[in-house]
């Protein structure tokens, strides 16, 4: 009984934990045998669904990310969801694909911000090497150059 009540008190005695303290990675490091086993999954995924079925980051020609997308392939349609890359943490604004259409090696995805009356216009094309590369247009009209590439594992 008097151990219990000693545990007791030093649990009580601790230091606070503040919301600061968490601001690192609790997980190991993937090992290569791991990585090479969710690869090996998303792959699978992947081919089982359909080519444009997965998650996928769309960057500028410089590598700056501006959305995530999450697809589904679904028979003729495809499916999914954006989430913003510009903002800072728990500042990226996200939302659902409003249309996207596959016509062989091109992809038009469309999808809107906010409140806004035109939505944020993909279109891109597939080249020989399996890239997709094209542009962004957004609601001014105005394109930026971009590349849409499978995400990552984190």
């Amino acid at each position: 009984m008097l151990s219990v009540f000693l545990m007791s008190a030093a649990l009580i005695a601790q230091e606070p934990v503040t919301v600061n303290d968490y601001r690192r990675d609790y997980e190991a490091p993937r090992s290569e045998s791991e990585a090479r086993y969710d690869s090996r999954l998303q792959q699978a995924s992947a081919s089982r669904g359909g080519h444009m079925e997965g998650a996928w980051q769309v960057s500028t020609s410089d590598g700056r990310k501006l959305i995530s997308l999450e697809l589904r392939h679904s028979g003729n349609d495809i499916e999914g969801a954006w989430r913003s890359s510009a903002g800072g943490y728990g500042l990226n604004a996200s939302g659902f694909v409003s249309d996207a259409t596959l016509i062989g090696r091109d992809l038009e995805v469309n999808y809107f911000v906010g409140q806004a009356k035109s939505p944020i216009i993909l279109h891109l094309r597939q080249d020989a090497n399996g890239t997709w590369r094209g542009t962004s247009m957004n609601v001014a009209g105005e394109k930026t150059p971009v590349v849409l590439t499978r995400a990552t594992g984190s």
